[in-house]
């Protein structure tokens, strides 16, 4: 599942990054005896003050499982 973590410095970041990766589980499939066949999603939501106005960013990047062999690399 999804679980959001308070960073505030890189340390805190790279710690969190360890933790997902961790997590991952990972299967061959019948295809593919290397493919992870695991899905990941990083959520990154910045919050601040702008001028003395606050504000937040999201950014979602996403990692399918298999995805890369639609693509061709050159």
């Amino acid at each position: 599942g999804l679980v959001w973590r308070a960073v505030t410095c890189a340390e805190d970041v790279s710690a969190v990054l360890r933790e997902g990766w961790r997590a991952r589980a990972t299967a061959a499939t019948a295809l593919n005896a290397s493919s992870s066949r695991s899905h990941a999603l990083l959520c990154v939501k910045v919050k601040g003050v702008r001028e003395g106005r606050p504000f937040s960013s999201l950014l979602h990047l996403v990692d399918l499982a298999g995805a890369c062999g639609w693509c061709v690399w050159t």
